[in-house]
């Protein structure tokens, strides 16, 4: 057997991908003995790109929570469903050739803890609920084996054929992180990349942004969910949080998310994980839905909502979600069959404005949701301050000083 990928390595790409490729392909009688059989790896030519494609077709009916596969357009007949490997995953299929994604992870990892926790909670393996399942966990030395059902990604690749499409994205998404903040999972790298979709064909398929394929045949037939992917950089805090006020160092904002919410950006000391994580969920709807507003309304208080700056006020996860589902009530038939436009530009997320164009009953009625303007000190001394390394660390420092002294306050007026 080939050498491991050592404990240090195992999250970074290999100096060698050939050498991790030919590691998992020497794993493939140990995990043949357990019921599934890894992708074959294809090279065409001694320089191109290698692709694993699998073994074998899989022709039952395809029920959740597995994904429904094929519709290429650039293949259009014999589809091979190739795509290239990745150094800390393979894909496979079990025994009744579904398709699968085997992860390595390290035994003692977060990442481990958290799949490990989800995979107890069988209801996910029941109906959806807005997040990927573990199906299994193998060990094997000082590493363990996530099995999951293989989901596509580039989530929305082809485009929303109605308004209510657009809502029921947003409510699986949403149904997804209220699943994982009962259970005070953060999951802290909510981004395009981790959203998948109960459906995948080859990489060369997922090249198009306005593509009528089966992701449109399989969303006319309300077949088509979206689900939270990816704990690498997830967290499994204690089951006593609250999802109000919990606070872990600011140094919990990193790794993660590259575009992060305000909190993170501000020198702040701490931050509360869970309005964190919806902040970055609604960095992403409005990034991908905020031109959408004049059309769905009421996309603009659920995003102001998720996104503010103020996190006392901001959504939690579970509140964002009574929202949507009160306000689509009040939508039309003829309003939720509307066809919502392509973005057409990209404007940062909290220099949209999203009310520009809302009704003014409903301006009036959810007012209370639009984002407020910072203070004069905070846009005049603290943002300018922030956007250089030296004035972050002075901010923090201050901040540190000035929480301190409070508590000492507190302490000696209390006795």
């Amino acid at each position: 057997m080939n050498a491991q990928p050592s404990e240090t390595d195992i999250r970074a790409e290999p100096e060698n991908s050939n050498l991790r490729r030919q590691w998992w392909e020497s794993m493939q009688p140990w995990f043949a003995e357990r019921g599934y059989i890894l992708n074959k790896t294809t090279q065409e030519e001694e320089d191109a790109q290698m692709n694993e494609e699998p073994m074998y077709t899989f022709s039952g009916e395809v029920r959740y929570p597995y994904s429904y596969t094929g519709g290429c357009k650039v293949c259009e007949i014999g589809c091979a469903l190739s795509h290239p490997p990745h150094p800390r995953v393979a894909l496979a299929q079990d025994s009744e050739s579904r398709h699968v994604v085997i992860k390595v992870l390290l035994s003692d990892s977060e990442e481990f803890k958290v799949l490990n926790f989800l995979r107890q909670e069988k209801i996910l393996l029941d109906r959806f609920c807005g997040v990927i399942p573990v199906l299994d966990m193998l060990s094997f030395g000082a590493f363990q084996f996530a099995v999951l059902p293989r989901w596509g990604g580039r989530a929305i690749f082809s485009w929303f054929g109605t308004s209510k499409d657009v809502l029921h994205y947003v409510r699986c998404l949403l149904q997804g992180l209220v699943f994982l903040h009962e259970r005070r999972i953060f999951h802290r790298d909510i981004s395009e990349g981790n959203i998948l979709a109960n459906h995948f064909s080859c990489s060369n398929d997922c090249c198009s942004f306005t593509r009528t394929d089966m992701r449109s045949d399989l969303r006319r037939a309300d077949r088509l969910d979206y689900a939270l992917n990816d704990f690498d950089w997830s967290l499994l805090l204690p089951a006593e949080a609250s999802l109000k006020d919990f606070r872990i160092p600011i140094s919990g904002t990193y790794p993660g998310v590259y575009e992060k919410p305000n909190e993170a950006l501000r020198g702040e000391v701490d931050f509360n994980p869970f309005a964190y994580d919806v902040g970055c969920l609604g960095i992403q709807f409005a990034y991908t839905l905020q031109h959408l507003c004049p059309s769905i309304p009421l996309l603009a208080p659920l995003i102001d909502g998720m996104v503010t700056h103020h996190v006392p006020d901001r959504f939690t996860a579970q509140e964002a979600l009574s929202f949507l589902d009160e306000a689509q009530l009040e939508m039309t038939p003829g309003q939720l069959e509307e066809r919502p436009n392509l973005r057409e530009s990209i404007t940062v997320y909290d220099k949209f404005d999203r009310w520009s164009n809302v009704p003014p009953a409903l301006v009036e009625k959810w007012g209370r949701y639009r984002e407020r303007s910072p203070s004069y000190f905070a846009i005049h001394v603290i943002y300018p301050l922030c956007m250089r390394p030296w004035g972050v660390s002075l901010v923090y420092r201050t901040r540190t000083i000035f929480r301190y002294a409070l508590f000492a306050a507190k302490y000696l007026f209390t006795l």
